[in-house]
């Protein structure tokens, strides 16, 4: 099989460039051929990127286009994080068949992460008029001397319009079909497969590997304001007996939560760890005895909770978007109503108090992620999508809804 990937940049960069990344070595060492369309490069991790894909092209102008779809010889064009959908219909004129991985909020929000940047409301709704008035979400946060920018919902609505004309669009959660479905998808196009992380050879952990440190409590994550750590250290304060926060990540809200941390008296109960390579992370994990994800955006998945599963760590969260796919309340961990602070220090508070139960939700976390949340089944799950996306005898005409 060749496929032809579609990300915007080239390189290391977040969540849905691991992904691309990850997924694109492991169908290559199952022989299959992987070239890459792309607008920027990063700058980060090239050679990895290098070694990935056969062959790169730069699209920004029609000229790479054309190269890459001639060249290529594609099987497949498969679409992972991309800014503009107006050349879609020229790709499916070439008679390439077309899906996409759909890795979060942005095709279907004007905002990109679903809830009101002052209420912290989750929106429920399809994209529309209501995106104007009352979310005005066309107002969007500018750069450089301009304060702000203005976005523009009928070209919203026209990406979504290109987006439904694709073959096939995959989600990580149900819950994110869901929301495709609002806005229009058509089911049988939908596919679920969570984009499972890689088990790195060198850090196997196992259910009884290695003791938590009583009290620990481990946040992982970018430091913005839908990953509620705001939320979390909220809850802390007043939360009582013996704990540390390890809090591992950077993000536009750090300084805020600094600020935070501070006006609540807890300097000496949080350490701010920044970025962390993987076996540093991995370690973290080991020392955890909680593993909190007080997400306030309505998380498309959440691979951090697959993380802690895997290493055998009981986890608390929110109760919103695809959470609830892989957290079972009392099972591997604690649901707590979506932003309800109090129930979050009361949770930390027994589960803190109960050690055996945290080992014992750990390991029933590990037993999950051991025969649900595999890497392995995950790419064998998707190289039978891809195949299934490569042999399909019709697709929707451009423009088609």
């Amino acid at each position: 099989m060749k496929i032809l990937w579609l990300n915007a940049k080239l390189g290391a960069f977040g969540g849905a460039e691991a992904n691309v990344l990850a997924t694109a070595r492991a169908l290559q060492a199952r022989g299959w051929h992987n070239a890459l369309m792309y607008l920027e490069r990063t700058g980060v991790a090239m050679e990895a990127w290098a070694d990935a894909f056969a062959a790169t092209w730069d699209v920004s102008t029609q000229e790479g286009e054309r190269r890459a779809i001639d060249e290529s010889a594609a099987d497949a064009i498969w679409i992972h994080n991309w800014p503009e959908s107006g050349f879609f219909a020229r790709l499916r004129a070439r008679g390439i068949p077309m899906g996409r991985m759909v890795h979060d909020h942005a095709l279907y929000c004007m905002r990109h992460y679903k809830y009101h940047p002052l209420t912290r409301r989750n929106c429920t709704r399809p994209a529309s008029a209501a995106c104007i008035f009352p979310c005005l979400a066309f107002l969007q946060r500018g750069s450089g001397r301009w304060p702000v920018r203005f976005d523009s919902l009928t070209k919203k609505l026209e990406e979504i319009r290109d987006n439904r004309a694709l073959d096939r669009v995959v989600v990580a959660s149900r819950f994110m079909e869901g929301e495709l479905l609002k806005n229009g998808f058509a089911e049988e196009k939908i596919r679920i497969l969570a984009p499972i992380p890689d088990e790195p050879p060198d850090q196997q952990p196992s259910a009884e590997s290695s003791a938590s440190t009583p009290g620990r409590l481990l946040f992982i994550g970018q430091v913005i304001r839908g990953k509620g750590v705001d939320l979390l250290i909220r809850a802390l304060h007043g939360l009582p007996g013996e704990w540390h926060l390890a809090l591992a990540g950077k993000g536009s809200a750090l300084e805020k939560c600094r600020a935070l941390i501070s006006r609540l008296g807890l300097e000496s109960r949080v350490t701010i760890y920044g970025h962390l390579n993987p076996e540093q992370l991995s370690a973290q994990y080991r020392q955890a005895q909680i593993v909190v994800v007080p997400s306030a955006w309505q998380e498309p998945y959440g691979m951090v909770g697959i993380e802690a599963m895997r290493h055998a760590r009981a986890v608390v969260a929110f109760d919103v978007g695809g959470i609830p796919e892989w957290l079972t309340d009392n099972q591997n961990g604690r649901l707590v109503p979506a932003g309800n602070v109090d129930a979050l220090r009361a949770t930390l508070r027994d589960l803190l108090a109960d050690p055996e139960a945290c080992r014992a939700m750990g390991v029933s976390g590990f037993k999950k992620a051991a025969s649900v949340f595999s890497f392995s089944n995950s790419i064998d799950n998707l190289r039978g999508m891809l195949t299934e996306l490569a042999g399909a005898a019709s697709r929707s005409a451009p423009g088609s809804v």
